[in-house]
């Protein structure tokens, strides 16, 4: 089970970005996550019969927010269990760092979290994955490409400058010589609105911030009401609430 921040409309915009990325760098589909989200909590499978308890401890928890802001401010990576990973870096905003550590509060006694980094008073890493389990030498070679020094960065233009394409790289330079990033890094000041409880790939439900309420899966998917809630959180921001 997953309690993430629902990142709608700028999801499309990561999600091609991701892909362009992928692609360029020839990471393989399964280390690729294909639809961005920001994950705030993580804890074991929950039991049928605990679901409603994780619902009543988020609605707790969401009550105080209107919205949530956070930014997307370039890349980041990291190493894990699993292997290493690369990320969209995200700066969350005070209220943003002060509601998961008050989701994690709450669900601590009702689904424990395997995570370190999800436990209450954690230094918890906001971040949207691009691709993870990847190798060492994978991991770099994303980073470098992601910099401006991949394959389709300054390694491959140096290779056709004949002695000083050889020296450069005999000189381990060449990672600097006329380098291009393969995607522009993404800035992107977010407002989340909705709050989500995956189980699997399914939505269980969302929890409605501007509207203060918890949604069913059904409501959840309802684009109608997406617009509504993106159409209040606008208002709430425009009269300085």
């Amino acid at each position: 089970m997953l309690i993430e921040l629902r990142l709608k409309p700028a999801q499309e915009r990561l999600k091609r970005t991701t892909l362009t990325v992928a692609l360029r760098c020839r990471i393989p589909p399964r280390c690729v996550h294909r639809v961005p989200h920001l994950s705030l909590y993580t804890p074991d499978a929950v039991r049928p019969g605990h679901v409603a308890a994780v619902q009543r401890a988020l609605s707790a928890a969401c009550r105080r927010y209107r919205y949530l802001e956070c930014t997307i401010d370039g890349f980041g990576r990291g190493e894990g269990k699993e292997g290493h990973f690369v990320y969209y870096r995200v700066l969350p905003s005070a209220q943003l760092v002060s509601f998961r550590e008050d989701l994690a509060r709450r669900l601590a006694s009702v689904c424990p979290s395997p995570m370190p980094f999800d436990a209450p008073g954690a230094a918890h890493l906001f971040h949207v994955t691009i691709a993870y389990k990847l190798s060492r030498q994978l991991a770099d070679r994303v980073w470098l490409a992601l910099n401006g020094s991949g394959p389709d960065g300054a390694a491959a233009r140096t290779r056709k400058t004949g002695l000083l394409g050889w020296l450069l790289r005999l000189l381990h330079l060449d990672s600097g010589y006329g380098s291009a990033p393969v995607v522009q890094a993404p800035h992107l000041r977010l407002f989340a609105v909705r709050v989500e409880l995956i189980n699997g790939q399914r939505i269980v439900s969302e929890y409605d911030l501007p509207h203060q309420r918890l949604l069913t899966r059904r409501e959840a998917l309802d684009r109608r009401g997406w617009r509504r809630s993106i159409e209040t959180c606008r208002a709430l921001r425009a009269a300085g609430r």
